[in-house]
């Protein structure tokens, strides 16, 4: 070839190699300037247990950035995760779907709400019978197996109430005799303020995996590959 076309191919080898060490190796993230709108999934639940942890954690190291909640439904978390209209989903997911990646945060199971001045710590099914019980029903699929553990132990006909959120639950039980089935998460947060006891439920209760999950096309995104390294230090620690 002649001298110039050489020197063209020459150039752009180098061009495509420059190209190729970009998309391997991420580009440097400031999260101190960056201006994003990171935008999370997060159901009602998740959102009182997760979220003021979160902001803490990403807007301590990225002040100028925002975040917004979608709670996009179940669903549709795969199509929203794919087109990008979510960042980020955290909570009893599954990640089975194609194009999409998930990380494990920790183990989640259920426990018993009480406030101890009125229902103290029962330690048999027989014990719990004696008392009224509230449970939440959200539309997650899992909260399914939840009642199924407590109708094997014969409790079922106990559940004197059903409230759509665990928000109402704390005030249910300081202001009756009922005892709340919840999230150990939340329940241990909720107990924090002295008041509401949490213990263990006497019979076995499924555990669940509570995971972080986002689509494959987000990575390689310098922010958002900041976002979920944050994420995974935050409950890592926890």
């Amino acid at each position: 070839g002649t001298p110039l076309a050489l020197r063209l191919a020459a150039a752009a080898a180098r061009h495509l190699e420059a190209l190729e060490r970009d998309i391997g190796t991420p580009a440097a993230f400031d999260a101190a300037s960056c201006t994003r709108t990171w935008r999370l999934s997060l159901s009602d639940l998740g959102e009182m247990a997760f979220l003021p942890a979160i902001a803490d954690a990403v807007l301590a190291e990225a002040p100028l950035t925002r975040i917004v909640n979608a709670a996009v439904s179940t669903a549709q978390l795969p199509e929203a995760l794919a087109q990008r209209e979510v960042d980020l989903a955290i909570g009893i997911l599954d990640a089975g779907r194609r194009g999409l990646r998930s990380s494990s945060l920790f183990s989640e199971t259920y426990v018993a709400l009480s406030d101890p001045g009125r229902v103290p710590r029962q330690r048999s099914c027989v014990a719990l019978a004696r008392q009224g019980l509230v449970v939440a029903s959200p539309t997650a699929t899992f909260h399914g197996s939840v009642e199924a553990s407590l109708k094997k132990a014969g409790l079922d006909d106990r559940i004197v109430m059903r409230v759509r959120h665990f928000a109402a639950m704390p005030d249910l039980v300081r202001r009756t005799a009922l005892v709340g089935i919840a999230p150990q998460s939340w329940a241990s947060d909720i107990c924090r303020g002295g008041d509401l006891a949490w213990w263990p439920l006497p019979m076995p209760m499924p555990q669940f995996d509570v995971r972080m999950v986002w689509h494959g096309v987000s990575e390689g995104d310098a922010a958002l590959d900041w976002l979920r390294a944050t994420l995974l230090r935050l409950f890592r620690q926890a």
